[in-house]
């Protein structure tokens, strides 16, 4: 799909310039140009500062922005081309794909709406609304939406693996296996189908299935670091807590914001004493995902271990601020006091009646 709208941009702008009777200011590596979004955003770039009135560039630029998650730049091109022709549903579509992947999901089904309301009809517009109502809690509506991406193209994977993931939300796990298989008989290399699917069977209690499924997907994609992810949970709970140490710290190379794995390389370091290693890795816990509380009690309990009482008392102070009932909080803070007590204590040598002369 890259490749076609790419090609597209190539032909707009040539096809531009020959009606424009403007000389071609512009040398086109074609070769480059099909195979490279920065040259094809580089060619769209040139044309729209001699064109910036231009909506279907302005789409078009959107639609690399997105790809290359600029997000805000993405955003700011689509409206702008909505506001020069507000008749085109495929342009409320990419503005729905991107709110999607600003997590806002409210205004993203109001895009896809309009979209449709204009008459836009693609598989993969009813794929972007089944995510997005699955995000809302709306799963009967997604169904809907995800039946009507079938109708359109039945070989879709993607489909089936959103009617995968309501079925194991559902916690009907028969279905949820089935739609995750036919997801990856149409498309065996699609990580997440890999992903969730291994999940289930690690649910099951069955590590080694669920290792083999991701062994596969990681054949596709050896650095996707969900994939990665899920491998070091199994290797946990096979007891090879050093092997999965490694696996999660190759996850974050691949993922640098990873939250979920800096946590569990915390609980690693943490059951082996290692306190150090232990904050390290829960405190970027903290600078990625503040709000993760059981995170915050670990810290604290390494701030413990470590001796820094006063960061462990202003964590836990603001743990209990926040949940009154977090016992574990409360019990952890007692034990500050205790250990600064104890830290300041100087015994005093009972007096001797003896007198020494």
């Amino acid at each position: 799909m890259r490749l076609f709208y790419i090609f597209i941009v190539l032909c707009f702008i040539f096809q531009s310039c020959q009606k424009r009777q403007k000389p071609n200011n512009y040398i086109f590596n074609l070769k480059n140009a099909v195979y490279s979004t920065e040259a094809s955003l580089d060619l769209l770039n040139h044309a729209i500062e001699d064109d910036d009135d231009n909506d279907y560039l302005l789409f078009l630029r959107a639609r690399i922005y997105l790809e290359k998650r600029m997000l805000e730049a993405a955003n700011l091109d689509i409206n702008k081309a909505i506001d020069l022709n507000d008749n085109n549903g495929e342009y409320y579509f990419i503005k729905a794909e991107i709110l999607k992947s600003k997590n806002e999901f409210s205004k993203a089904l109001t895009a896809i709406q309009q979209a449709e309301s204009l008459g836009y009809r693609d598989y993969d517009l009813y794929n972007v609304k089944g995510y997005i109502l699955i995000q809302l809690k709306e799963y009967p509506l997604a169904f809907d939406a995800l039946n009507e991406s079938i109708k359109i193209a039945p070989f879709n994977a993607q489909t089936y693996l959103y009617r995968g993931l309501i079925y194991m939300i559902q916690q009907d796990s028969t279905k949820a296996m089935r739609n995750f298989e036919m997801a990856l008989g149409k498309d065996s290399a699609l990580p997440q189908a890999y992903y969730e699917l291994s999940a289930l069977w690690l649910k099951d209690n069955k590590p080694h299935y669920s290792m083999n499924l991701v062994s596969k997907g990681l054949k596709y994609d050896s650095l996707n670091h969900s994939l990665l992810y899920r491998k070091a949970q199994i290797l946990e709970k096979l007891g090879q807590e050093d092997s999965a140490l490694v696996i999660y710290q190759k996850a974050i190379k691949s993922k640098i914001d990873y939250h979920e794995a800096y946590y569990r390389c915390g609980q690693i370091f943490f059951a082996k004493k290692d306190f150090s290693n232990a904050e390290l890795n829960f405190q970027k816990v903290v600078k990625y995902k503040e709000d993760n509380q059981e995170n915050v009690y670990f810290l604290s309990l390494c701030y413990i271990e470590l001796g820094k009482l006063d960061f462990a008392e202003a964590l836990l102070e603001k743990l209990i601020t926040k949940d009154t009932s977090f016992t574990l909080a409360k019990s952890a803070l007692d034990r500050v006091i205790f250990e600064r007590k104890k830290a300041t204590f100087v015994p005093t040598l009972p007096q001797s009646n003896i007198n020494i002369n």
